[in-house]
């Protein structure tokens, strides 16, 4: 089936009608009631597209499988792939189960400067607990993909614009064991990409500082909190009011690259916004 499906791909050199045979064959293979953990993302410009997949699997691994995953065969027109850690180019990507934190590159090639987008599919395919978040490098922008919708970008005569340095997916579980909060991770149910003035926090994405902002009018009793993706405590920020506002920063240059969350705790009050450090 594979061979037979693969043989077909580079004969008809056709991304989007192959790239929907091979996903059927494999993900029916390991689903049989419907695929789960799979994310189908597909970049538009006009009626020219081209889709490929990430998905997790049990049998899968972090290279390259013959079962599972498809290389990236170039098209005629743009090209979207997804990358492996040698920096493979693929078409399907299979991953081992989801347990904590996954960053995929994306690869944008043999693009023309003009307008595109990204749609994004199955991605309800996905446990609750699971934030599927899109980093654009070159705006310093995220974009939360179970909010829906499509992320429109531009190519520009920037070579930061284009190439496989720009796009990356985190996969990250959210949701622990709810325990003590110095000793295990705590739980975190919600993100909440709050756009009221009382709360903000920056830039976003991080390199190294990042900045808490929370206007004086709603409290003085405000813990600043940073969770990394699995629900563990990394420090608590110390405010400091002025005329208008309490402040806070911290220097992340030690964190590991990816997503976190920031917590902000008044009374009954709890928000949550979400930030990517690069």
């Amino acid at each position: 089936m594979i061979t037979t499906l693969i043989y077909l791909h580079r004969l008809c050199q056709s991304g989007v009608v192959i790239l929907s045979l091979l996903l059927t064959a494999n993900l029916t293979t390991a689903q049989n009631n419907g695929p789960s953990n799979v994310l189908r993302i597909t970049m538009v410009r006009g009626t020219a597209r081209d889709e490929i997949v990430i998905d997790f699997r049990s049998d899968a691994t972090a290279g390259f499988d013959y079962n599972a995953d498809a290389w990236k065969l170039f098209n005629g027109s743009f090209d979207l792939s997804s990358m492996l850690a040698d920096g493979s180019k693929l078409a399907i990507n299979s991953l081992p189960p989801l347990d904590s934190q996954v960053t995929v590159k994306l690869a944008v090639d043999n693009v023309a400067l003009d307008d595109y987008e990204f749609d994004f599919a199955d991605y309800e395919s996905f446990p609750d607990s699971v934030s599927i978040v899109l980093s654009d490098k070159f705006t310093n922008k995220q974009f939360d993909v179970r909010k829906g919708g499509g992320y429109p970008f531009s190519v520009t005569s920037d070579s930061a614009s284009l190439g496989d340095n720009r796009f990356q997916m985190i996969f990250s579980i959210l949701r622990s064991n709810n325990k003590s909060e110095t000793e295990q991770p705590a739980v975190i149910t919600q993100i909440e990409d709050s756009n009221r003035r009382s709360f903000s926090v920056y830039p976003n994405p991080v390199n190294e500082e990042v900045f808490v902002e929370i206007e004086n009018n709603i409290g003085s009793e405000n813990e600043i909190k940073i969770y990394n993706s699995l629900g563990q405590l990394v420090t608590t920020i110390e405010l400091h009011r002025n005329l208008t506002n309490q402040v806070g920063q911290f220097n992340m240059r030690s964190c590991q690259a990816g997503l976190y969350i920031v917590r902000f705790q008044n009374g009954e009050t709890t928000l949550n916004k979400m930030i990517i450090k690069n």
